[in-house]
């Protein structure tokens, strides 16, 4: 159990606090979604207002070939292959809620409810709006 906590205050200690959701923020953490290219389905832990990785990522990646490139929000998701991935916002759509069948689910949750993921803690204190919730 030890282990476990140390590990969740080290993944919560990488991320940036954010205060508040901004309007172009279109998707909630917590969300089921589908990415459209390659069609797997992941759950949101996390966002960044614009792509924050290097160049060479971003290059590897393709993101010049996206409509909005890097300047657009950029999601961080654990998909249900047990990859976490990084997505662009317009490579996300809305979809059927599941579980997601992830190894690191209890990471960031505390529970499925059937519709989205509830987030823990350690999630709420990254995203200190989601304490409202």
């Amino acid at each position: 159990k030890q282990w476990y906590q140390r590990r969740v205050a080290i993944t919560a200690g990488q991320l940036r606090v954010k205060r508040n959701k901004p309007s172009h923020i279109k998707f909630n953490i917590g969300s089921v979604m589908l990415h459209k290219r390659y069609n797997y389905t992941c759950v949101l832990y996390g966002w960044d207002e614009r792509c924050m990785m290097n160049e060479e990522w971003q290059v590897r990646m393709g993101i010049a070939s996206l409509e909005f490139q890097g300047n657009q929000p950029y999601y961080r998701v654990l998909a249900d292959d047990d990859s976490e991935r990084y997505v662009a916002q317009e490579n996300l759509l809305g979809t059927r809620s599941v579980f997601i069948n992830h190894g690191d689910v209890g990471k960031y949750f505390s529970l499925y409810d059937g519709e989205r993921f509830v987030p823990n803690s350690a999630l709420k204190s990254v995203y200190t709006y989601l304490q409202k919730d």
